[in-house]
């Protein structure tokens, strides 16, 4: 079989195991096989368990007791080298118009099949019938009820024997070319799990198969997992995500290793070891306990992350996200030309007419926005993930018994594959004001946010629950709000970006960072290229950007999309591909103001002075 040169992001989404689709030069329909060349990626399991979770979350998952493999790590993350495919339906037709037999043909080769009425050349039937469970299986032609053995013909409503041109397939009809049998239709009941009906479609059409992927970013090395799995790591984050430390692994480094990390009893331990002072001197011991006493009161971070009273889940659920901050803000901290570069910075390292745009144009469309700063992440490392597939819907049903099933990749030993790449590209980080957002909720509605005895982000940390679906809007209502806020937000500027950098906003998507009050947009494309559109955007139009996706708070659907929720396909709704929760928690009276879900919400973006 002929070679076929792909990308590697181009077949990570092409071409996959029991996956269908065209093979180039018109040689007829393909399925990928589980023959698969490989090598592991170089991402540590446990960086993609909250991400994975997160998408099974819903799924009708097969002959797995929820999703405890994902706990063990019973799964493999491999980077692809080689894929391969068979020939696939194995069933053809004549294209006679006077005869239209359909066999299966499985043994021989594609272009020496012929039609045993005729004798004609045979060509493939690239239709297949498809079931939510995961089965899949050529158009094959029945058996005739009267018992002849001879071929079927594929015929339409007329009676005519090219129904395969004729992609009306409800009205396509199984007859027998030799006694013609009453012709029966081309549905029926699924033969593999028996519960509801298979559909049929060309073999390359979207719905039978979609692709579950994530996205994760900051992937790191397996040899730089050591920090990263440290211990108390989260407590750490979480102490410089409260402003305890500089962001960036530096300051993370600094925070893992500070004393506040241990008791006073645990640093006199270490002094007692480190100096070999003897226990039983009272001398040494109180020169011990006098220098751990110091230590631990110029280092009390470990204090204030347990003053937030979290339980360890949610700890480990905020900490995370402050790790991936961490790491965003100290994205190749060794090079000046490539660190993230921010507007504050901008104005630092301008003279001139640009200077003086940064300085107020800029500053005030950020605060126009309640944004605090923007920056632009130059090589922003990313890993997209195949972790398996589903067929006939992309998402779970809100009736788990109407979920797809899930289908995983399999791998050596009986576990699973998961196919992926790194790759870097170029990012902006919008962080919001975590001040104005609780002063929005408090005006919005005071039983959301009263008084406020700490600073506004360690009350965000306190409060904000564990976003546990993609799929589903928080039960929690201020995290639902906060959520909510940041997603519509992310979405209108999206839209802002796509119309400055020349981007499609399909080849755009995000990622949000709720406890932070920030979210990452960045070119989520199959590229494996930066382009700079984003980089020219932030240097040259941010306020312009900026200012246009504050500009319309109306719908061409209102007042029908306002009653609603206040979002639609026209207003608010991105693809898929640019979402990371299938557009749910959206709403422009978030932005704007307005009446949703029970709340009159007040206006969070400022209006534009004239």
């Amino acid at each position: 079989m002929a070679n076929m040169r792909r990308g590697r992001l181009q077949s990570l989404y092409r071409y996959m195991p029991d996956q269908t689709y065209n093979w180039e030069k018109g040689l007829g329909s393909f399925r990928g096989t589980h023959d698969v060349d490989a090598r592991p990626l170089d991402i540590p399991n446990e960086w993609v368990q909250r991400d994975l979770l997160r998408l099974l979350r819903g799924y009708a998952i097969p002959a797995i007791r929820g999703q405890t493999f994902i706990h063990r790590g019973e799964y493999d993350l491999l980077e692809p080298i080689r894929l391969r495919g068979e020939f696939y339906p194995r069933v053809f037709w004549c294209p006679d118009p006077q005869c239209g037999a359909v066999i299966e043909a499985k043994d021989e080769s594609p272009d020496r099949v012929r039609c045993p009425l005729d004798g004609q050349r045979m060509s493939q039937l690239a239709f297949v019938e498809y079931h939510r469970c995961g089965h899949l299986e050529g158009l094959t032609p029945p058996a005739c009820p009267n018992g002849c053995r001879q071929s079927m013909q594929l015929v339409g409503p007329t009676g005519k024997a090219r129904a395969a041109e004729d992609r009306r397939i409800a009205e396509w009809r199984w007859r027998c070319s030799r006694c013609g049998v009453k012709p029966r239709g081309v549905y029926r009941g699924c033969p593999s799990c028996g519960k509801g009906q298979v559909r049929v479609a060309l073999a390359d059409a979207g719905p039978v198969y979609y692709a579950q992927s994530i996205t994760v970013i900051n992937p790191p090395r397996k040899r730089h997992w050591g920090l990263l799995s440290a211990d108390g790591v989260y407590r750490a984050a979480i102490a410089q995500g409260l402003g305890l430390f500089e962001p960036g692994m530096e300051g993370l480094q600094q925070a893992i290793n500070d004393s506040g990390a241990l008791t006073e009893e645990e640093i006199k331990s270490q002094i007692i070891e480190e100096y070999r002072l003897d226990p039983g001197d009272p001398k040494a011991m109180e020169f011990a306990e006098y220098i751990a006493s110091q230590h631990q009161s110029q280092s009390s971070w470990r204090d204030e992350v347990d003053a937030l009273g979290l339980a360890e889940e949610d700890l480990e659920d905020l900490g995370s996200e402050c790790v991936n901050l961490s790491l965003i803000l100290g994205a190749d901290e060794g090079t000046s030309e490539k660190r993230p570069l921010s507007t504050e910075l901008l104005v630092r390292n301008t003279e001139g007419a640009m200077k003086a745009k940064y300085e107020v144009g800029y500053r005030k469309a950020l605060d126009q926005l309640g944004l605090l700063e923007v920056h632009l992440i130059r090589e922003f490392p990313i890993a997209r993930i195949i972790a398996g597939y589903t067929r006939e819907d992309p998402k779970p049903a809100s009736n788990p018994d109407d979920s797809p099933t899930f289908q995983f990749y399999a791998g050596e030993g009986g576990r699973k594959a998961m196919y992926g790449q790194r790759s870097v590209t170029e990012a902006l980080l919008f962080r919001v004001d975590p001040a104005r957002v609780v002063e929005w909720l408090q005006r919005s509605d005071p039983q959301l946010a009263g008084d406020i005895a700490v600073p506004p982000a360690a009350w965000l940390y306190k409060t904000l629950t564990p976003v546990g679906s993609i799929f589903e809007e928080p039960e929690d209502r201020i995290t639902a709000a906060v959520l909510g806020l940041l997603h519509s937000m992310s979405h209108r500027i999206m839209l802002a970006l796509a119309s400055h950098s020349g981007l499609k906003a399909e080849s755009l998507t995000e990622k949000l960072l709720p406890y932070n009050c920030a979210f990452v947009i960045y070119p989520g494309g199959r590229s494996e290229f930066i382009l700079g559109g984003l980089e020219h955007v932030f240097r040259n139009y941010l306020d312009e950007c900026l200012e246009e996706a504050t500009r319309e708070a109306r719908c061409v659907f209102d007042p029908p999309c306002t009653n609603r929720t206040g979002a639609c396909a026209v207003c608010m709704y991105l693809s898929e591909v640019s979402c990371e929760r299938f557009n749910t928690a959206l709403s422009r009276h978030y932005l704007w103001g307005g009446t949703s879900r029970g709340v009159t919400w007040s206006r969070f973006w400022q209006k534009r002075s004239s």
